[in-house]
């Protein structure tokens, strides 16, 4: 496994956890904490067993999620500006981990013989 792989996974791994931790306090959602800890952490172990439809299939759901984080962004502002601080501190490491999967290295990792396939 390439170095830009294993520091996406922990990043990943780490902000999947932070969130969970923040989404299953009181008065929030835990059932929907233990949906994204679920499919994500799925997605993480497909990662990193060289699965390059869990890299895109993440990388897209990221992306979808970025949008509508971007779109909740202001009223989370009105209304609680920690969890919009939050928001913006998790996407940022989270888009730091997406990035680090499409490194040149990892990109080749994941399309090498064996990779897509395994």
């Amino acid at each position: 496994m390439p170095p830009s792989v294993h520091r996406a996974l922990w990043l990943l791994s780490l902000t999947l956890l932070a969130s969970a931790i923040f989404m299953a306090g009181p008065g929030r959602a835990p059932v929907t904490a233990l949906v994204a800890v679920l499919v994500s952490g799925a997605l993480l172990v497909a990662m990193a067993r060289r699965k390059n439809w869990a890299r895109l299939v993440f990388a897209a759901c990221f992306l979808i999620g970025l949008l509508f984080a971007a779109l909740l962004l202001p009223v989370q502002f009105r209304q609680a500006p920690l969890f919009a601080w939050v928001s913006i501190v998790q996407n940022l490491l989270s888009a730091v981990g997406v990035a680090f999967l499409f490194r040149h290295d990892a990109t080749q990792w994941y399309r090498a013989p064996g990779g897509a396939a395994a």
